[in-house]
């Protein structure tokens, strides 16, 4: 009865979907219908198209009610249904209904066409397009003057390029080794101004001075001075270092003492005492939940070594990869051995995860050769397994499978049942015979042992053993790339026992007993990934492309 009131309740307001809904509007309020296309006149002929594809999607990211690319196509039942539907009319289910169906209007104040045109303008203004100009239209309906479309039109104008590109001495006398190559790649005599170019150029410059050791260093601290007096469409560009630079700016900073906090969720940081040391850190906490060495290894910097940004990001980004933390945060303070050093010492908080997890998977499996079957896979894994932020996962599994059509030779056994175990260990580090110190400046360095057991037994036919086991290496020296190379694959597959019938289908037949021979496969394979989509840009890349090559002895 509730259901069929629902269908009757839709079928009302798709009907009614079409009642006014501008007589519930405050009196200086407009519903917005919709957008026009913007309209760009005075366009430079080498306008980059990418500046123009965006001119014509600007605008405001708000859609109109029951809207379909931006354009109100589709009946406003949603507002009709928020305007109508009083609270008072309504029963629970009533109630779930108005609020998946209701939406509140969209005005064209909510819009505001003027400040959405300023932004075009300003976006231009940032692209080099100094004398562009953006201005807004709202066009009333004349059927119904309480409804409008926004209509944007832009005038670009010409775009202003360098004329010259100085670096003043003083930033390049602040230190030595400063190098000022990829500025002048990216800023050069000739360009068009672009601010997001120039961001970019000077964070380049910024973080040199943050990896040389100078902590309190930011983009602030270069300016950036534009002449653009000279006429021509063109500008003089000039990039130095603002005036008057504190002197804790202008110093560099080394590491001093390293203190690194392990605690559980449970524990109190404040509260646990200086365990030991370990090399140069010196570890607080009230359990052995880590080996030392995983902590040290995974951090890019020593006592006495120059701040140095990137260091602290790659910590972070190892730190992180091991897996075992839900919390990671590193604090650099002034050095309370010797304030007058210019040293700062390095707080590294570290909060445990649990450790131990289970999972339980179900599926129903339906193959093209007419099997039908439920599976269950039931899973543990455990984060540090060793101490040392070992991953093992051990997962069962089963399944059974029957033929529920018509079957012929070539397909073996009506009923079928299956089980096994797939278990892997992975080692935060590259386990190799001999010893190499380049490791420690490599991102995701794992070593994975796998080895997994199947046992398959088609009860009409035979029964079906069959193990796995590889070694696997993964690595990249920068967090987007990854190498990762197998030199060990080993698959053995043999028959446990056989019934008559079987034996009767494969000696009539030399291909299907070719299939069911004992084999064991040997192979090896490479593999290598760029993945850049931890990086916040519109457009990322994933790449993958990998080698093998395998041989049954």
């Amino acid at each position: 009865m509730r259901i069929c009131t629902g269908i009757s309740l839709i079928s009302i307001l798709l009907v009614l979907g079409g009642c006014s809904n501008t007589r519930f509007l405050a009196e200086d309020e407009l519903l917005y219908t919709g957008q026009r296309k913007v309209t760009v006149s005075n366009k430079p002929e080498d306008m980059p198209s990418a500046t123009k594809r965006q001119l014509l999607q600007s605008g405001s990211s708000q859609k109109p009610n029951n809207s379909i690319y931006n354009r109100r196509i589709l009946p406003p039942v949603g507002l009709w249904t928020y305007n109508h539907w009083k609270k008072e009319e309504r029963n629970n289910f009533g109630n779930w209904l108005y609020n998946a169906l209701s939406a509140p209007p969209v005005l064209v104040s909510d819009i505001n066409p003027e400040l959405m045109a300023q932004k075009m303008e300003n976006d231009l203004f940032d692209q080099g397009y100094f004398q562009a100009r953006a201005w807004s239209r709202v066009d009333t309906s004349t059927r119904n003057p309480r409804k409008a479309m926004v209509e944007y039109m832009v005038e670009v104008g010409p775009s202003y390029n360098y004329r010259e590109v100085e670096i003043d001495s003083a930033l390049l006398s602040i230190d030595t080794l400063l190098q000022v190559d990829d500025f002048v790649k990216q800023i050069k005599a000739g360009d068009q101004f672009d601010v997001s170019k120039l961001t970019e150029a000077r964070s380049g410059i910024t973080g040199q001075f943050q990896n040389l050791g100078y902590y309190y260093f930011n983009h602030d601290f270069i300016e950036l001075n534009a002449d653009t007096a000279l006429g021509n469409n063109l500008l003089d560009l000039d990039l130095g270092p603002r005036s008057e630079l504190p002197e804790s700016v202008l110093s560099k900073y080394s590491i001093g003492q390293i203190e690194v906090y392990l605690s559980k969720s449970s524990d109190s940081v404040e509260a646990v005492p200086a365990s030991f040391r370990y090399k140069d850190i010196l570890i607080y906490t009230e359990g052995s939940y880590l080996k030392p060495e995983v902590i040290q290894d995974a951090l890019y910097f020593t006592s006495g070594d120059l701040y140095s940004k990137a260091s602290h990001q790659r910590t972070m980004v190892r730190l992180n990869n091991l897996g075992v933390f839900s919390f990671v945060k590193i604090n650099y303070l002034p050095s309370v051995l010797d304030s007058l050093a210019n040293e700062m010492d390095v707080r590294i908080e570290l909060v445990m995860e649990d450790q131990i997890s289970f999972h339980l998977e179900t599926d129903l499996v339906m193959k093209s050769t007419g099997f039908i079957g439920p599976g269950v896979t039931v899973g543990f894994s455990h984060t540090n397994a060793l101490g040392g932020a070992e991953k093992f996962q051990v997962d069962l599994k089963g399944g059974i499978e029957w033929q529920w059509g018509v079957s012929d030779e070539s397909q073996i056994g009506t009923f079928s049942y299956e089980f096994g175990i797939n278990s892997g260990l992975t080692f935060p580090k590259l386990l190799l015979p001999w010893k190499h110190s380049g490791h420690r400046d490599l991102f995701n360095k794992e070593t994975t042992i796998n080895l997994n057991f199947d046992i398959l037994n088609r009860t009409e036919y035979y029964s079906m053993f069959s193990a796995l086991t590889n070694l696997k290496y993964s690595w990249g020296k920068k967090q987007a790339i990854r190498h990762t190379y197998t030199p060990v694959y080993l698959n053995s597959v043999s028959l446990l026992q056989t019934t008559p019938a079987f034996d009767s289908i494969v000696d009539e037949n030399i291909y299907i007993q070719k299939s069911f021979e004992e084999q064991f496969i040997f192979g090896m394979r490479y593999e290598f990934n760029y993945d850049n989509t931890f990086k916040r840009k519109p457009q990322n890349m994933y790449f993958s492309v990998g080698a093998s090559t395998s041989g049954n002895l």
